[in-house]
């Protein structure tokens, strides 16, 4: 599972980018600490704390979801058996409020918590995460932490925050001692925000569980690399071969002949760019972010530098607008489509936003609703016919139901898709047609 982490300063821009670099990065799982009040508020994709300052988000709808619970200041998801906290500590709250925070955690974690993985932003300074003093705070943050033997997965010296007066390291990944092994390459990125704190990403390594009514496939081959000739003589050596005229015997027959001439799909989900993306504002992230590169770096050697910090901000000021610019010509762009096809992109737009969960109902009701849509009867006995004659299909019946197969189509739980099928009647149509009258 691919986690992106990031304090979002209630930035709706920082936000937008947030969305881009998930996209770039194939990322499962984001842990957002300030996310935009008015964005997330009425957003169902979001798990947030009471106060709207924390929040996790799915993106990988394969993921599996379990239990969830909410508090002040910190938000629990179970993903994939593995239970995800994401936390904010305002830095200008007392310390009373820091440890009431982590007293709301430890409610949820227990006492001898497991699978668990903490993130977010304690706005505490302790060497136990690369910062040179301790502060309060940190002191307080690094005690709880040693107090419930957890691990913290930061790495090198790295700031993850960058002020006009400063960096430090606020934001901090820890987690349980049984996935120490699990959490990777975790990372400080470079990439500019539009906030003051940075990219964090890491990967959580875990066997997928499917989500419910998902089947994982184990064949995925690419078939605009086929050639469809080699797959056809494959198929129709791996049948001759086969003395057995069973559908085990022909999945088999086909699944390899299909092994040994169409390379497979690449792993992972394919990557996308989100609407308003362009060439501009690709070249102004990327002089934003360097900018930023280069004012950390001086920073660091020779302390305060106004004109690198004005060069900065002019950088930053210049891709906020540009994305601004693109959305509101993006929106535009929408509403004359609108115009035009009623039922395109802003009809699709609009039924995903009206999607609602389902309705809660409770046992009383739901038992009355089954009893009046399912009535109770008496068993109806029907006769047994001892005799049944089934008739045979022909091999230009079997050849015209495969030509009625549509290509391109998700293939089932097996993984072979339509093609496959339509090129075995046409090679094999007696062993096929065989295999279907005698099964």
């Amino acid at each position: 599972m691919k986690v992106l982490q990031i304090n979002l300063n209630r930035r709706p821009r920082s936000h937008d980018l947030m969305e881009a670099k998930s996209l770039e990065l194939g990322v499962d799982i984001i842990i957002a600490s300030e996310p935009n009040m008015n964005l997330i508020r009425n957003d169902e994709s979001w798990m947030k704390d009471k106060l709207l300052n924390t929040g996790i988000k799915i993106r990988n709808r394969e993921l599996s979801l379990g239990v969830t619970e909410s508090r002040e200041g910190v938000v629990m998801a179970e993903i994939n058996k593995i239970k995800f906290y994401s936390v904010y500590i305002p830095r200008n709250d007392p310390m009373e409020n820091t440890e009431r925070i982590l007293g709301e955690i430890n409610d949820v974690l227990g006492q001898r918590p497991k699978r668990s993985l903490i993130a977010g932003d304690f706005n505490g300074k302790s060497a136990e995460w690369g910062e040179k003093r301790t502060d309060r705070r940190g002191c307080i943050v690094a005690e709880w932490i040693a107090s419930k033997n957890l691990t913290v997965y930061n790495e090198g010296e790295k700031p993850t925050v960058m002020r006009w007066n400063g960096s430090s390291i606020a934001d901090i990944t820890v987690g349980t001692e049984d996935l120490k092994d699990q959490v990777r390459k975790w990372a400080v990125l470079d990439d500019e925000t539009l906030s003051d704190h940075t990219f964090l990403y890491y990967e959580v390594a875990q066997q997928a569980v499917p989500a419910a009514g998902k089947e994982p496939t184990a064949n995925r081959w690419n078939l605009q690399k086929m050639n469809p000739d080699k797959t056809r003589n494959a198929i129709k050596r791996k049948l001759d071969q086969t003395d057995e005229k069973t559908p085990g015997a022909c999945m088999q027959a086909i699944t390899e002949a299909c092994n040994e001439t169409i390379p497979k799909k690449r792993g992972g989900r394919t990557r996308r760019q989100t609407y308003w993306w362009n060439n501009d504002i690709a070249e102004k992230w990327k002089a934003s972010t360097r900018a930023r590169r280069v004012l950390l770096r001086a920073r660091k050697h020779n302390g305060a530098q106004p004109a690198l910090q004005e060069d900065y901000r002019g950088k930053n000021k210049s891709l906020q607008l540009a994305i601004k610019d693109s959305k509101e010509k993006k929106w535009k762009e929408l509403m004359e489509e609108v115009d035009r096809d009623v039922w395109g992109d802003g009809y699709r737009i609009v039924c995903k936003k009206l999607r609602k969960p389902a309705t809660k109902i409770n046992e009383e009701i739901r038992a009355e609703v089954i009893n009046e849509l399912f009535p109770t009867r008496s068993i109806q006995k029907w006769p047994i016919r001892t005799e049944v004659v089934t008739p045979t299909i022909s091999e230009i019946e079997a050849q015209q139901a495969a030509g009625r197969m549509r290509n391109k189509k998700a293939p089932g739980p097996d993984g072979i898709p339509s093609e496959i099928p339509k090129m075995t009647v046409e090679v094999c149509p007696k062993y096929v047609t065989e295999m279907m009258n005698e099964w």
